[in-house]
């Protein structure tokens, strides 16, 4: 029980800072293509419609687009903080003389709890 816990630990932690670099890799390209969108729009006349288009579109990249990966950056990155707490919290438990099994069933439930909610949303 105590390898397959902690591998489950693990396991959790290293999907959420997959997904972390997954979002952050989002923004940045979009980021970059509405960046490239502006730059584009200077190679036209200023007072062309294409390079007023151009640069309403890369704007729009860079201020809307931008965004919304933020938010699941941050739960991400608070729920992998909450992950190594309880991970920390049920090494410490676990390597305690006696192990407390309440306090290891209750974490163990926990982690299943987040496990589940993870799953349907």
């Amino acid at each position: 029980m105590v390898a397959s816990t902690a591998s489950f630990f693990e396991r959790l932690i290293a999907r959420d800072e997959r997904a972390l670099h997954l979002y952050f890799s989002f923004t940045v390209a979009v980021v970059g293509l509405g960046l490239l969108l502006i730059l584009l729009s200077f190679l036209f006349t200023p007072s062309s419609a294409s390079a007023e288009l151009l640069l309403r579109i890369g704007g729009g990249f860079v201020a809307s687009l931008a965004a919304l990966p933020l938010k699941e950056f941050i739960d991400r990155s608070s729920r992998i903080d909450g992950m190594r707490d309880i991970h920390e919290m049920w090494r410490d438990a676990s390597n305690a003389d006696p192990p407390p099994l309440e306090l290891l069933a209750r974490i163990e439930e926990i982690v299943w709890q987040i496990y589940a909610a993870r799953a349907v949303g």
